[in-house]
């Protein structure tokens, strides 16, 4: 959904009762524009691009935004959320937030130009802690004062408490797709066992993890119910592999209401931002 969609009873002049949501990755920007009160899809657009690094992510974001008229509007609410590959999830009875930079540092070496952020599970009682560019951190911050920012999966983990904990299956495996890598979060009997994001090259690359995950927890995928998010299509390469070993496989739809007469798209890309 490259083209701005929006809901006919989209009021451009009525923002203020809107919530804007906003995602950042380095495969591009994406945006949805949601009726607080009525819980109603109203606006929705990505913009694909790639940027080759995290440094230039604050510059180019501020282009798309001056260069964006609904972002220019005031919102009752704006979330913000930035794509970090670069996560991990901590107990909260050991988690102390003075020491988050130390966290990171030690799951992924020494960072150079980036800001340390973290977001409460507490369906979980686990803090996800991950990484944000200074320079994309500045700008929104310049942009949006106050708001926090927030991890795409740390929103994941709250849908799937949600919609998805409950269906009766024993073991819930959530993949949410970037170009080059994935998110994954596997819960077991509604307790959350593994979350990481892994890079791929190829689709074999997908399922060679997904199996070691599942092995080291001795969980089988015919017990494992798959959901599916982000840039993943149903006539893709990877989804095909994962149908043969998966017998479950859905595409996450969103909480909110929506008229799919004007979004025929399939909306499981803008997950978990709407």
């Amino acid at each position: 959904m490259t083209a701005l969609t929006t809901d006919p009873g989209f009021d451009i002049n009525r923002t203020e009762e809107y919530k804007l949501s906003i995602q950042v990755s380095l495969d591009g920007f994406s945006f949805s524009v949601v009726h607080l009160h009525e819980n109603r899809l109203l606006a929705a657009r990505q913009f694909p691009i790639t940027v080759s690094s995290e440094s230039f992510l604050g510059r180019r974001f501020t282009e798309w935004m001056n260069d964006t008229e609904l972002l220019q509007k005031k919102y009752s609410e704006v979330q913000f959320y930035y794509f970090s590959e670069k996560f991990t999830l901590v107990p909260s009875s050991f988690y102390e937030f003075k020491k988050q930079n130390k966290i990171i540092e030690e799951a992924f070496g020494k960072q150079k130009g980036i800001s340390v952020r973290d977001n409460y599970l507490p369906e979980d009682e686990a803090n996800l802690v991950f990484t944000i560019p200074d320079s994309l951190m500045e700008a929104f911050e310049k942009k949006f004062p106050g708001n926090i920012i927030l991890h795409p999966v740390s929103l994941l983990s709250q849908k799937l408490h949600h919609d998805f904990l409950n269906n009766g299956d024993k073991s819930i495996l959530a993949l949410c797709f970037q170009n080059n890598f994935f998110s994954l979060l596997l819960y077991f009997q509604k307790k959350l066992q593994i979350s990481n994001s892994f890079c791929y090259k190829h689709p074999n690359d997908v399922i060679f993890y997904i199996l070691s995950v599942l092995k080291v927890l001795k969980l089988n995928t015919s017990e494992t119910g798959l959901l599916l998010a982000g840039n993943i299509n149903q006539d893709d390469a990877i989804h095909s592999l994962l149908s043969e070993y998966f017998e479950k496989t859905e595409f996450i739809s969103p909480s909110c209401q929506f008229n799919k007469t004007i979004f025929k798209a399939p909306l499981h890309p803008y997950i978990p931002l709407i």
